[in-house]
């Protein structure tokens, strides 16, 4: 694995096993093996013991998202994080300190432990994650909060991670799922002036933006990393005395996270941004239904009904658009997506099909259709055993790696969410009707974006 991983592409999933529960009571015990502490300090614990293997993962996720950013630091978390992965903690930590400072320091003190660590960012955290032999796993966990607490972030990682993501900001012209995704946040994340707020905000930052990020402003934006909600994650063959110990001894933390933006209803009647000039021989249609903030009994159904209309055998998608009639010798859609993506503050279905410039109006009414046709009836009985049935086995896959169960399984809980091991159960209380009676609620309003072929 690379030392950064960063969580911005237009298609890319996240966990969506979460939705809002309860605040967690000091010791709670989840299916799975799986168990959530809240320490003395504030901080949050999650272990799932998996002793097959002498491995560990984990992820220190701490509560700094893109309702931390604003239009004038756009970006910040992406130089921080950047910065944090080419130097090395400046405490006294148990691993020795690498001899060349190639920029790659946080990779270098992975190897001595013989695994892996990095930074990612994503859209309501930051983690600091590694993964290594069980029997260091106290000192990979003193390297992850060496990283959250004490970073060197010296002019120069902050500066060579500033040109890399300048860089970046001239590439998304020719990235075609970055023109869509701004294109959609455009019309969704936006305040009551129609100014980008939160999730609509430029992942990497703008050029001015940017520029404005001094070394000295950096350094002060780290503090509040440094100081915010934790949730440790601890996945495999792990002793949770010794760990719990190492969290129990860190202080607390003293600030509040980000109040939940206020995004300003999509407009009735927009027409559909329209995303020109760009390298594809073929058209796409793209269509996001904001969904807020999604509890944890409309998690499960909303993940259904995405497997319902793409994903499941004879789903509606796929019947309508690439098992249908030929239109000049060829499908109408010639690929198809759904997808529940969540957020702690704004979820979304997101819709995709790649045609041909001419059917586009064609593709874009059948999308648009078969989730009017999820909100006036149920799923039949087949249908929802299907999706449900996927639904679950789509959340077991993804968890099949360590490092992403440990990032699953603590993200849940980092969020504020109910635990990663209830899914299961969950699921198997959804109803067709409770299904329905979800998609009627909040499929509402929609975003549309249009990719449109040179010629």
């Amino acid at each position: 694995m690379k030392s950064i991983h960063l969580c911005c592409a237009l298609l890319a999933s996240t966990s969506v096993a979460m939705a809002a529960a309860p605040t967690n009571p000091p010791v709670q015990v989840v299916s799975n093996f799986e168990r959530v502490e809240t320490l003395s300090n504030g901080l949050k614990f999650v272990s799932k013991v998996d002793r097959i293997a002498p491995r560990v993962s984990l992820s220190l996720q701490v509560r700094v998202g893109a309702s931390d950013e604003t239009a004038k630091n756009a970006g910040w978390r992406r130089l921080y994080a950047g910065a944090v992965a080419r130097g090395v903690p400046t405490s006294k930590g148990t691993l020795p300190l690498p001899k060349n400072d190639d920029g790659f320091g946080i990779s270098r003190l992975a190897e001595r432990f013989g695994g892996d660590a990095g930074i990612s960012v994503g859209d309501d955290l930051i983690e600091f994650w590694a993964t290594g032999d069980s029997k260091s796993a106290p000192q990979m966990l003193s390297l992850l909060v060496g990283m959250w607490k004490s970073s060197r972030l010296s002019d120069a990682d902050i500066s060579a991670t500033r040109t890399n993501l300048t860089g970046q900001i001239d590439a998304q012209d020719l990235d075609l799922a970055e023109l869509t995704s701004a294109a959609l946040r455009n019309q969704e994340f936006v305040n009551e002036k129609g100014e980008p707020v939160s999730y609509g905000l430029s992942e990497v930052g703008t050029t001015e933006s940017l520029d404005a990020l001094t070394p000295v402003r950096v350094r002060e934006l780290a503090k509040r990393v440094a100081s915010s909600p934790a949730t440790l994650s601890a996945v495999g063959d792990v002793d949770t005395a010794s760990l719990r110990a190492m969290l129990q001894a860190l202080p607390a933390p003293s600030i509040v996270p980000a109040a939940t933006p206020k995004f300003a209803p999509i407009k009735a009647g927009k027409p559909p941004f329209v995303v020109r000039d760009v390298p594809t021989q073929t058209a796409w249609v793209f269509i996001s239904y904001p969904l807020g903030h999604v509890s944890a009994e409309d998690a499960p159904a909303l993940r259904v009904l995405s497997a319902a209309l793409s994903d499941i055998a004879n789903a509606r998608l796929t019947k309508r658009l690439l098992g249908g009639a030929l239109v000049d010798g060829a499908p109408s859609a010639l690929s198809l997506s759904s997808q529940f993506v969540f957020r702690r503050d704004g979820s979304e279905l997101l819709l995709s099909a790649q045609t041909s410039a001419s059917r586009v109006d064609k593709v874009k009414n059948a999308l648009l259709d078969e989730v009017s046709k999820l909100k006036n009836a149920p799923l039949s009985a087949t249908e929802f055993e299907s999706a449900r049935t996927f639904a679950r086995g789509d959340w077991a896959l993804s968890r099949q790696s360590l490092r992403d169960r440990a990032f699953l399984v603590g993200q849940t809980t980092a969020v504020g969410n109910a635990p990663d091991g209830t899914w299961p159960a969950r699921l198997a209380q959804l109803t067709p009707q409770k299904t329905q009676a979800t998609a009627k609620r909040l499929f509402g309003s929609y975003a549309v974006a249009l990719v449109m072929p040179r010629s």
